[in-house]
């Protein structure tokens, strides 16, 4: 009968609806005066791996600065507010960075899919410490230019950008994620038993005579 019960407790979530979450993304940023520029860098859409939230550059606006996985204080506050979005939310996710198909080479040899890699992670730690549970992560990863938003313009801004995808159960099931069951609530402590009152401590008149608690 447990068994039973935890495999009813981390049933299938249902798929995320992509129209309610890009009507809360963008109230959230309507919302907070600090973003209220930011409109044009959020796009939410449907895949056929479920909703996809993306924060992407546009001219003039970038979220990180160039080669580097330190994001700027708008973009941590812009990922804070999706977060505060997505953590009620039971679906999987996953985070993938994006780069454009400028050329680009660091110290080392880093190279872009370092740099996506190292800006997916970012964008974790900041949506981790504003409340997203990490074991709904399914995967982190970095795309390095393979993946761009405009195809056909490598070099468009909006190619840089941070993906946050909520998946669908099945998908996330065929990337290797599975789902806790949910730890059942522990049982309430009994209340505590008030004991007899003893001859030691009962006055002549049969009433409990106060007691010291001492200095």
């Amino acid at each position: 009968e447990g068994a039973a019960e935890g495999e009813a407790q981390a049933e299938a979530a249902p798929d995320p609806n992509v129209k309610q979450i890009a009507k809360e993304v963008m109230e959230a940023i309507e919302d907070n005066p600090d973003l209220a520029e930011m409109k044009e860098n959020i796009r939410v859409d449907e895949t056929p791996e479920g909703v996809r939230i993306q924060i992407v550059d546009t001219d003039g606006r970038s979220m990180f600065p160039s080669g580097s996985a330190k994001m700027y204080e708008w973009t941590q506050t812009l990922l804070k507010e999706v977060a505060n979005v997505i953590a009620p939310l039971p679906n999987a996710v996953s985070i993938r960075g994006h780069t454009d198909g400028a050329p680009f080479r660091g110290l080392g040899g880093y190279n872009h899919w370092d740099l996506s890699t190292d800006r997916a992670n970012a964008s974790r730690q900041v949506l981790a410490n504003s409340g997203l549970d990490q074991a709904r992560l399914a995967n982190v990863t970095g795309k390095a230019d393979r993946d761009h938003f405009v195809a056909d313009q490598p070099l468009n801004p909006q190619n840089r950008r941070i993906s946050i995808v909520l998946l669908k159960d099945s998908v996330a099931t065929a990337q290797g994620w599975k789902r806790e069951a949910a730890k059942p609530e522990p049982a309430a402590a009994p209340a505590p038993v008030e004991p007899e009152p003893t001859r030691s401590n009962v006055d002549g008149r049969g009433a409990q005579a106060p007691v010291s608690s001492g200095n």
